[in-house]
């Protein structure tokens, strides 16, 4: 939701109460002032934020006006039998009954209109309705709010609560097996639907994508709050309908999320302890030379009666990857070190290459690959912090040799690519956000070009002799496509301050945070560090 669409729903409620309000204060007439709110004031709504503030407002209002003697009344108004949304849309009353508000009857509804009208004495005592504003909205109120959750989950007997209300089972000790755990979970997250559907649990094929099931957007908004309340999983309504998602997927995200937080939590809780670490010294536990087990300071890695721990797990995870017939990633290096540099958990595992049978270990060196474009977006923010350029600024005056180039625009009757002068400008923000037309030498439009003109040499050689004479792919700001602008834009920096990027990264943005071993592949000697180097996909296709 937008500032806009935020204020639209605010603006003819608060407004309008506020101009009448203030043309009547003076008035000495005999009015009864009363406002029609809502009940979503005090119990919420996941999608009407903006109604329940608007309307937030007008309560405020009303104990304003009383508090200064004026007649004031706010009507909060439920669900109305029959009238309104309600009746023009019957499925939005089935969600409100299955959120435990009932419909009022219209006749009941004005039969109270006389109350309105009471009047109100003067007060400027503290209001007993506010309390539950104050102890939601009161960061001191956190403590009691832990308190009361931790209570309620002592009293579930270690079973994860799959809903607030306690209607549904509570879910038992989640199962390691993967598989095992994805079934119940599909069964907790097939009751849930049955219960927001009005369906029998029976009718519920956990293979089925949720939109088969008729899920509409209020009822796909109860399902996501439930997800993240209970496991942590956060998701959009549009993910939620996408073809791939069903209940028996859903549960592996929740599987996968579960695993992510107990590893986290046990990471957290590592105390550094006597003894030997429960990964043996053959597993190539080192950090640095040092052996894993004694960790930096020479303290002990992880108390060796946590056998059973989620770290374990996570260990034999790392194992199984690397040991698949199509492994993802031919070697992992892994380090948790505390604030004080205490090594509570080290792991390496796998080769050097696919080829190589030497071990990797904490004196590996990985290449980071387009990591490196984050650090050159925290570079030229740094420049754009200091005023040396804006990021609506154009970047030929810095970068004429970038603006050279042609566009490409098409491909003639002969298949030979057509290209065009450039006539849009290029901004820092099109070339940091990949739509200023720079791209790679490898997408399909560039890779016909370079062939039709000869053009045999690479982007990724950094040489901007090379890169200039590559046209664009399109109109700067007439489209995406991730490429060589980040490139560019670290070529800017080394102008803007006369020295080379990996310099200016060096003062500005690694040594202040003690990042001491970083350089650039080029750099690194041949003999000693080099001999370590991890050969990604990447570096083996070069």
């Amino acid at each position: 939701m937008t500032l806009e669409q935020f204020n639209t729903a605010i603006r003819p409620k608060v407004n309008g109460a506020i101009n009448l309000h203030n043309a009547t204060i003076n008035v000495n007439a005999n009015l009864d002032f009363f406002m029609t709110s809502s009940t979503v004031t005090y119990v919420g709504h996941i999608s009407q934020s903006n109604y329940a503030a608007s309307n937030a407002v007008l309560d405020n209002l009303e104990r304003q006006r009383i508090s200064n003697g004026l007649p004031a009344a706010t009507v909060s108004l439920g669900p109305i039998k029959g009238v309104g949304t309600l009746n023009r849309n019957p499925e939005y009353a089935e969600n409100l009954l299955r959120s435990g508000l009932i419909e009022a009857e219209e006749s009941e509804f004005i039969r109270h209109f006389n109350r309105f009208t009471h009047p109100q004495l003067k007060s400027k005592h503290f209001d007993s309705l506010t309390q539950g504003h104050i102890l939601t909205g009161d960061r001191r109120s956190a403590l009691l709010v832990t308190t009361l959750e931790s209570r309620k989950a002592a009293g579930s007997s270690g079973g994860v609560i799959v809903d607030a209300s306690g209607d549904d089972l509570l879910i038992p000790e989640i199962s390691d097996d993967r598989d095992k755990a994805v079934i119940v979970l599909a069964e907790a997250v097939s009751q849930r639907l049955a219960k927001l559907m009005f369906i029998s649990i029976e009718d519920i094929d956990i293979s089925r994508p949720f939109s088969h099931f008729g899920l509409d957007s209020m009822s796909g908004s109860e399902l996501i709050h439930w997800l993240s309340q209970n496991f942590g999983v956060g998701m959009s309504f549009l993910q939620l309908l996408a073809p791939s998602c069903s209940p028996k997927s859903l549960a592996g995200t929740i599987f996968d999320a579960l695993e992510m937080k107990a590893a986290a939590a046990e990471i957290s809780a590592l105390v550094i302890v006597g003894g030997t670490s429960h990964e043996s010294p053959n597993e190539s536990l080192v950090s640095n030379g040092v052996n894993g087990s004694t960790g930096m300071n020479g303290s002990s890695g992880i108390d060796s009666g946590s056998a059973g721990s989620q770290m374990e797990k996570f260990s034999r995870s790392v194992r199984r990857a690397i040991a698949d017939s199509k492994p993802v990633m031919h070697s992992y290096v892994c380090s948790v070190v505390n604030k004080k540099g205490e090594q509570l958990y080290t792991l390496s595992k796998g080769t050097l290459s696919q080829d190589s049978s030497t071990k990797v270990d904490f004196d590996a060196v990985y290449g980071m690959a387009s990591l490196t474009k984050l650090m050159t977006t925290v570079a030229i923010m740094i420049c754009v912090d200091r005023g040396q350029i804006s990021l609506d600024d154009d970047i030929a005056p810095i970068l004429p040799d970038l603006c050279a180039p042609p566009v490409l625009y098409g491909v003639g009757s002969e298949g030979r690519c057509l290209i065009k002068p450039r006539t849009k400008t290029i901004t820092l923000r099109l070339l940091m956000s990949h739509q200023s037309g720079c791209g790679y030498h490898s997408n399909p439009p560039l890779a016909r070009w370079a062939r039709q003109n000869g053009k045999t040499n690479s982007v990724f050689d950094n040489d901007f002799e090379i890169m200039k004479t590559y046209p664009l792919l399109f109109e700067p700001g007439q489209g995406w496509m991730y490429g060589s602008g980040t490139d560019w834009a670290g070529e800017a920096i080394a102008r803007m301050n006369n020295t080379t990027l990996e310099e200016f990264m060096r003062s500005n943005v690694w040594e202040p945070r003690s990042v001491v071993n970083t350089a650039r592949l080029d750099k690194v000697p041949r003999h000693g560090a080099r001999g370590r180097w991890i050969h990604t996909l990447q570096s083996q296709r070069r």
